[in-house]
């Protein structure tokens, strides 16, 4: 993720390639979190084809069962959506995909996952031209990622915050 955060698209691509093709021979029950990785690393460098791929092939080998679906909301399935509706604008979609994920995650009781979930169902608000509902979600995820320290997910929250005040005419 750091790869693709500072622009290295293909040593991400290419670490993230390597992870795959490891799971396809000995843990296939990640094989889905390597899938979603890749298609974050296409839509990131502007492949929308391949993203799209990707992110098909995670949706569709995601692991049944506590531990593996665990995994699966870790893999970043709705952040990849997320990703792929900044290429599509299927904004509704991702929405979706994340609204299930936050479900999920508050069901299961993993809240490490909640900040940058409430990040993304912002994120979906905003670009479906709901600033007032993306408030609520961009708090959420401002309180948890403050009280446990999460920096660049506070850098990405307040970056959205600001985005969203502007929306608002603030």
């Amino acid at each position: 993720r750091l790869q693709r955060t500072l622009g290295l698209h293909e040593a991400a691509r290419s670490n993230h390639q390597d992870a795959y093709d490891l799971c396809e021979r000995k843990v296939p029950f990640l094989r889905h979190a390597c899938a979603a990785q890749l298609a974050m690393d296409a839509f990131a460098a502007g492949q929308t084809d391949a993203g799209l791929h990707w992110l098909h092939s995670a949706q569709h080998s995601r692991p049944a069962g506590a531990i593996s679906r665990a995994w699966c909301v870790l893999a970043d399935l709705a952040h990849a959506r997320v990703c792929a509706a900044v290429q599509t604008g299927e904004w509704e979609a991702a929405l979706q995909e994340v609204m299930a994920a936050v479900a999920e995650s508050e069901h299961r009781r993993l809240p490490i996952y909640a900040p940058m979930l409430h990040i993304d169902q912002a994120r979906c608000h905003l670009a479906l031209g709901q600033p007032t509902a993306a408030a609520p979600p961009l708090l959420a995820a401002l309180t948890v990622a403050q009280a446990a320290g999460l920096t660049p997910l506070l850098w990405q929250a307040h970056t959205l915050g600001a985005e969203i005040a502007r929306a608002l005419g603030q």
